[in-house]
């Protein structure tokens, strides 16, 4: 069944990514941080593989029909749409990629952490971040980009999560700073994004009844050692 602009909004996230099909090879990839990432699956030498066409809502369903349609068109004519075009520099270098980076920082910080922290750090980048901006080249991650994936975890309840996740993502950005990879931090204008968490103070104890405490822990300690 062909897909519709209101199933897809009304697609819901959950702990595994999962596919909305529509037509003659075109699916929607819903992942765990509910971004929406759309690919093109196609045969070519005998081989299955996919093509990825971009981001929903930045690329509405129309568009990528048009540029599944295109791709087919390449087919049939015995061209592969994966391969890359001198006239489009769609290819990423691997060592410029979020994921590349990300992984660098990481390394590069395990001198300073528990090997049970260092693998946390590592599992909450891995199920969070790579998925939506990993292969992203890293002077293309933008401020917006960083933003909607912490929103997405902070719309899931996990607070915590999301505000450990802003930490990483800064510390990263500007991993890729010193290294001369970027010149603009995109994660110094997250403020605002994760939910404050409210702490939960207990009343204040009354100093007068300070003395009356003392006492009866005084005769308590007292009863214990008789």
């Amino acid at each position: 069944m062909a897909l519709t602009d209101s199933k897809i909004r009304a697609a819901k996230t959950f702990v595994k990514s999962y596919k909305l099909t529509d037509a003659q090879g075109l699916y929607l990839l819903v992942s765990t941080s509910g971004s929406r990432l759309w690919y093109f699956r196609y045969r070519f030498g005998g081989k299955e593989s996919r093509l990825a066409i971009g981001a929903y809502p930045q690329v509405t369903l129309a568009e990528a029909r048009e540029k599944r349609d295109a791709a087919r068109k390449l087919l049939a004519s015995g061209i592969c749409p994966s391969l890359p075009r001198e006239s489009e520099k769609t290819a990423v270098d691997e060592s410029r990629t979020f994921k590349h980076i990300a992984t660098s920082w990481h390394t590069s910080s395990l001198r300073l952490w528990s090997e049970s922290h260092a693998y946390k750090v590592l599992t909450c980048l891995k199920r969070y971040a790579f998925p939506d901006i990993g292969e992203m080249d890293i002077a293309e991650v933008e401020t917006r980009h960083l933003a909607q994936l912490i929103k997405a975890i902070d719309d899931k309840g996990v607070h915590d999560v999301a505000g450990r996740m802003r930490q990483y993502l800064t510390k990263i950005m500007r991993h890729a700073v010193q290294q001369g990879l970027i010149k603009y931090h995109p994660a110094f204008d997250l403020g605002g994004v994760v939910t404050p968490i409210v702490a939960q103070h207990l009343p204040a104890l009354p100093l007068k009844r300070l003395p009356e405490l003392l006492r009866n822990l005084y005769n308590y300690k007292g009863q214990t050692l008789r």
